[in-house]
């Protein structure tokens, strides 16, 4: 009995789990993400009128700050978000983009937008704009 219990449990929370990961509406992307790599933190702001601001903080008081145009859904794939002249976090340094589109997951209702996948870098929305 227990059993079905724990596998009834465990199939509801795949179900919720699946029912989370559908679309993404460009309402969900406003707002404050953060990234953090190893020797430094990133915040990145998607404003409603399609601009961003992005600031990356080492831990060695150095910071780069961007700002651009961001487009929903991209011209690349229907599920990234599209930024322009960002800032690339890597795992001990960043690198300037021109054109850069960013898997965007949404589960649980929280957003993320998974600049590096494989890599574990990745920004978490943190609060939405308003």
């Amino acid at each position: 009995m227990q059993s079905l219990m724990t596998t009834l449990i465990l199939a509801l929370l795949l179900i919720l789990q699946i029912g989370c990961l559908a679309h993404v509406d460009k309402q969900d992307l406003y707002g404050h993400y953060e990234a953090r790599t190893r020797n430094a933190t990133a915040t990145l702001i998607l404003k409603r009128d399609m601009t961003y601001q992005q600031e990356v903080r080492f831990d060695n008081g150095d910071r780069v700050e961007a700002q651009g145009r961001w487009k929903y859904p991209s011209d690349l794939d229907d599920d990234k978000v599209e930024l322009f002249d960002l800032y690339l976090l890597e795992s001990d340094h960043v690198r300037r983009t021109h054109d850069y589109a960013i898997p965007v997951n949404k589960s649980l209702g929280i957003v993320e937008l998974e600049q590096s996948p494989g890599t574990g870098i990745s920004y978490r929305r943190l609060a939405t704009e308003k």
